[in-house]
């Protein structure tokens, strides 16, 4: 019986630049909600729900994106820029008319993350019913 298949080796082999300290260098997604502040910069919110309530539903979201930015900048340091967001809130938490409003950004498979990560925005339940709250961010990828 032999020690090894040339199939495993080959298997080892390449998954080793998966394995350098380099890639092992990623944000880490607990210290995330400790870092966000109280108060998000470019944040307007109006409708039912007070901006705490909207900033603690944002955490997860802002957290992905600073995930997002800290593992395309390994490839594209020089990625910046702004994203308008903006979106509706309703009472059940469900996210609605989610929408880029504007972008500088020029990194199109950065912008294409960024966007499968709007598509699973959701709330908590908040309110009565047909309570809305319109939400518009600026997200600066300079500030995460």
């Amino acid at each position: 019986m032999r020690c090894c298949s040339p199939i495993l080796v080959l298997f080892t082999i390449m998954l080793s630049p998966g394995c350098s300290s380099e890639s092992n260098e990623k944000v880490d997604p607990r210290n995330c909600r400790e870092t966000i502040p109280k108060n998000l910069p470019g944040l307007e919110v109006a409708g039912a729900r007070p901006k705490g309530n909207v900033i603690r539903n944002l955490v997860p979201f802002v957290c992905r994106v600073r995930e997002q930015t800290a593992e395309r900048r390994r490839s594209n340091p020089d990625l910046d820029g702004e994203i308008l967001i903006r979106f509706t809130a309703e009472f059940q938490g469900e996210v609605t008319d989610n929408r880029i409003v504007e972008t500088t950004v020029d990194d199109t498979l950065f912008m294409k993350e960024f966007e499968h990560t709007m598509r699973f925005l959701e709330f908590d339940p908040w309110g009565d019913v047909d309570d809305e709250t319109n939400v518009v961010y600026r997200i600066r990828l300079t500030d995460l």
